[in-house]
Order: C-alpha cells, then structure tokens, then sequence
C-alpha cells in the first residue's frame, strides 16, 4: 500500500497545529455538519511520518508518496522502518516548487520508488519523464539508481508481483525505448527526450 505524506507544509500546520490551508479546508466541510468535531478526532503528530509512526503503520510494506515536507526526524523514522519513498518530483514541482530532500533519502538508505501522482498535477503519466527530471534535479547521483526506482523499487510494494524485475519465469512488464546509438544509453534515456517505445511483454 501507498499514502500521501507530508506533501506540503500545510500538512505539518494542520497535524501539528489545526492550522493551514488544510485546516481551513476541514472547517469549510464541517460547516455542512455542524456536530463534525474532525480538530478532536484528527491524530496531532507534528507531522504525517510522525503520525504514521504512532499509529504503528510504518514498515516496509508501505510506500510514502512525496515527503516534501519531511524532515531529517521524519527522514530517520523512515529510514528505521525500512518504508519506501514514492517520489513525484513533476507533481512536486508544480504544486509547491520544492522537491524532497533525496539526497538525505539516499544517504539514509531509504528504498526510493518513482510515480506519477495524477493527472491533477502532472502533465502525464510518464514515468519515464519523472525520472528525467529527478536525474536534472540531482546530477550528483547515478543514473542507475533511477533506473532501479523505476522497476524494482516500484515492485517491491507490489506483494507477490512479476513487475519490475527480470527473471526466469516471470511477466514483468517489458518497455521497448528506442534509442539512438550512445555510449552512454542511461544519459539519453534520462535526457528528457521523448523517445519512441513500445511495449515487449
């Protein structure tokens, strides 16, 4: 399973503090059921890693969406829990104009995923578009590893799936990418470029 967390400081402001534009979005829905107390009912974490902590949800079966707003604390607990982070970066960038600190993901060893969010805040569903513009964002970090993000780390969130890996007697789910003659394909796969692809199997 996946979850949204900590996608935008007003995230923080409505767990830690009921405030935010989050907070004023729960009171305009109250407003409609005037007995509704969501300020008592919500958990209070100064934010969403801390909530999920608490509720003892945090493990390796669970993927965290975004986590733009984490902090090292949060990046920590992650880490500990052996959670996935499932970044969004085109998504990211469009809302709020941040992106996670990945570079402290990584350092921390924390499993990373790539995905799309939705067309609500994304172009497109190009996966392969989300990684070009992490390996843009972080020059620093080997193309390999968003090519791992893109496959097997996506697929071990997925219990007792084919997807992502290649190996004998398995249905991964292949992608033809037609790309020109390089001596460095994962630089032109990661350009950016839309290249022609179709799928193999």
């Amino acid at each position: 399973p996946t979850v949204h967390c900590d996608e935008d400081p007003d995230d923080r402001l409505l767990l830690g503090h009921r405030r935010g534009a989050w907070a004023g979005f729960h009171d305009r829905l109250a407003s409609f059921l005037p007995d509704h107390a969501w300020r008592e009912g919500l958990c209070q974490a100064p934010s969403g890693v801390a909530a999920l902590s608490a509720l003892g949800l945090l493990g390796p079966h669970l993927g965290l969406v975004h986590l733009v707003a984490a902090d090292a604390a949060d990046l920590d607990a992650v880490a500990r829990a052996g959670s996935t982070a499932v970044l969004c970066p085109r998504s990211n960038l469009h809302i709020g104009g941040r992106l996670p600190d990945v570079a402290g993901l990584v350092a921390r060893g924390v499993p990373l995923a790539i995905g799309t969010d939705s067309l609500a805040s994304s172009p497109d569903l190009d996966l392969l578009a989300e990684a070009a513009a992490l390996s843009a964002a972080f020059p620093d970090l080997p193309a390999a590893l968003w090519i791992r993000a893109m496959t097997e780390g996506g697929a071990a969130l997925l219990a007792d799936s084919d997807l992502g890996a290649i190996r004998p007697g398995a249905r991964p789910g292949l992608l033809r990418i037609d790309l020109p003659a390089t001596g460095d394909p994962l630089a032109a796969l990661l350009s950016g470029q839309q290249w022609p692809r179709g799928w193999l199997a």
